[in-house]
């Protein structure tokens, strides 16, 4: 299994118990505490609605009882104030009312009384339009009122005969009582019921009738309507909450998950050591000391591991290979150089010897311009590839030192993320270590074969290029047709004689290449055919991709000379091409301009190959 795997699945094993864990134990106390709650509330609500409903009959039943009265209908009809007073004073008295109002059925106040003026507003207004809303509908009303002592509760009632207990005949006034909300009032109902009592103005947010302050005592709130039925101000019954010390078994619950916790995390560290801890200190160390001997345990492992010791190893073997390759060439050099110091004092002594035989002078100055035509044929060879050498060294140890830095860089980081216990980001820094090795044995799968151009042997032969190119064309296929390209290839292209397999990696190249800068392009086509340049066939692939800048027209045959850094491949392509095409004493140009496409082609000297 996958190092990265692995960690996976202990952490989503890991996260899985702890989840469970949480939701066993929420799921035990959320339910007994809802059924407590539940209960605890019925309970006190039904006390709650019983106390405020006996209230309610109680004084709406007074103004009802006192105003189906015969004598308070002819105080409606005939005030009467020396009846009044100690008939409504006996009223208010006798169901310890604050307040008491007689209204005709012009809608007049006639009468009213305050009792215990001191703790009230005796500034209540019952205005004509209230009266006529209030009973409009109905024989009675209950409403409260805001006064600056308290809210009063009003209770009124229709004036009728004393045989008109319905209150389905004519009204001949109305009465009206009321009762203050005051501490007084208030502490007697917290008596009856045992609950504190708070009355408030009510908000736009008071919608929800039960609620939980801070220190978890449960509130069930009442709204109490003014003369309009609109809410004036909420009544909270404040019950005490003693669920926390019916579940003081939770800390114990705490403590195990506190422990299973740490546990658990001691397990993740010994894994993260077993698993990425000792393997990224081997390969370090084989960076730092170029000594493979410290993957040999890591290369046995089928991990990510194991696949980048493997690729490490592979490139130092090619790193040596390279050097001991160089060292072969710079030895042929420095006896080539001694063969021609050697040839040239033996041309100096035949140069002697030519003054006196005057017979095979002519013979003997041809030999030693061939000679020297050849020397100096040799000589420019080895120099035109030692340049070659020593750009392709340099440009090996630049673009395969890339990615290595990038191993390096990114171990160091997870090591010290290890030490300092950072573990989110491991796998993404992992996978960027298995990416530059990815890409470093790309670049060195392609110097492998850009190595062999020219070391193997090549069989040459006539090649009918229709063929060659009606093949490639149907090798990539998947990629013309994915982009939609339009491939036109001339018919009667010329024959040639050369390396099939080498000029088949030719025109490869050049048609991928164009399917890759062709950019989603509307009509693109690609077009395959040859004209006479100079003498000669110029084999060309032609686009209508996005072209080349013309300062770029030489650096694009380069060696891993990319014009977008961020495009597939590693910028071998044009290289080889070129090297293949000069092993042929060819040449490969270009023709472009940016935005209007490209031109590629490539000559085969058929007469020097001969």
């Amino acid at each position: 299994m996958k190092i990265r795997n692995k960690l996976i699945v202990l952490q989503i094993f890991t996260l899985l118990i702890f989840i469970l864990t949480i939701i066993s134990y929420q799921h035990i106390q959320l339910r007994e505490q809802r059924l407590y709650i539940n209960s605890k509330i019925k309970s006190d609500e039904l006390i709650i609605d019983n106390v405020l409903k006996y209230n309610e009959d109680r004084f709406l039943g007074a103004a009802k009882t006192n105003s189906c009265w015969n004598e308070i209908v002819d105080f409606a009809l005939k005030p009467d104030t020396a009846w009044a007073k100690p008939a409504i004073e006996e009223i208010v008295s006798t169901f310890d009312l604050n307040y008491a109002l007689v209204v005709d059925s012009s809608k007049k106040n006639i009468y009213d009384i305050y009792n215990k003026c001191d703790e009230i507003d005796n500034h209540i207004s019952i205005t004509p339009e209230m009266i006529t809303i209030l009973f409009g509908k109905s024989a009675f009303c209950h409403f409260f009122i805001e006064t600056k002592t308290g809210y009063e509760e009003i209770f009124g009632s229709t004036i009728v005969r004393v045989d008109d207990s319905q209150h389905k005949g004519k009204a001949f006034g109305y009465l009206l009582i009321g009762k203050l909300w005051n501490s007084q009032f208030i502490k007697e109902i917290e008596n009856v019921t045992g609950f504190k009592i708070n009355v408030s103005g009510y908000l736009q947010s008071d919608t929800t009738k039960i609620i939980k302050d801070s220190k978890n005592n449960i509130l069930v709130q009442k709204i109490i309507d003014d003369w309009q039925n609109k809410p004036l101000a909420k009544i909270a019954f404040k019950i005490k909450n003693k669920l926390i010390e019916e579940f003081y078994f939770s800390k114990y619950l705490s403590f195990f998950i506190a422990f299973f916790s740490i546990l658990t995390v001691l397990l993740f560290f010994v894994a993260v050591r077993k698993w990425i801890s000792k393997p990224l200190s081997h390969i370090t160390n084989s960076l730092n000391t170029e000594n493979i001997s410290f993957l040999d345990n890591l290369i046995v492992k089928k991990n990510e591991f194991g696949e980048i010791a493997k690729l490490i190893k592979q490139f130092y073997l090619q790193k040596h290979n390279l050097e001991n390759e160089i060292k072969e060439r710079l030895n042929v050099e420095e006896q080539l150089k001694k063969a021609n110091e050697n040839l040239e004092h033996k041309v100096n002594e035949r140069t002697n010897d030519l003054v006196l035989i005057n017979s095979s002078l002519q013979e003997e100055i041809a030999e030693r311009e061939n000679a020297e035509a050849i020397i100096k044929k040799q000589m420019a060879d080895l120099e035109a590839k030692n340049v070659e050498m020593e750009s392709f060294t340099y440009t090996v140890s630049h673009d395969l030192k890339s990615p290595l830095i990038t191993i390096n860089g990114f171990a160091g980081v997870i090591l010290e993320k290890i030490k300092n216990a950072e573990y989110e980001d491991l796998d993404i820094d992992l996978n960027r270590i298995v990416n530059a090795t990815g890409k470093m044995q790309e670049l060195l799968k392609d110097l492998l074969e850009l190595s062999r151009i020219g070391r193997m042997s090549s069989v040459f032969a006539q090649i009918n290029m229709n063929i060659l190119v009606n093949e490639v064309v149907e090798l990539l296929q998947g990629i013309i047709k994915a982009k939609n390209i339009n491939i036109i290839v001339e018919e009667n292209l010329p024959d040639v004689t050369a390396d099939k397999q080498r000029i088949k990696e030719v025109v490869q190249n050049l048609i991928e290449n164009a399917v890759k800068f062709m950019n989603n392009k509307e009509n693109a086509f690609i077009k395959i055919g040859f004209k006479k340049i100079n003498n000669e066939n110029a084999f060309f692939v032609q686009d209508n991709g996005v072209g080349i800048d013309e300062k770029y027209h030489q650096k694009i045959f380069g060696l891993f000379d990319k014009l977008n850094q961020y495009s597939e491949g590693t910028g071998i392509g044009l290289a080889l091409v070129k090297r293949i095409i000069e092993l042929h004493n060819g040449k490969v140009w270009v023709e472009s301009e940016l935005n209007k496409g490209s031109t590629f082609y490539f000559t085969i000297n058929k007469q020097k190959l001969m």
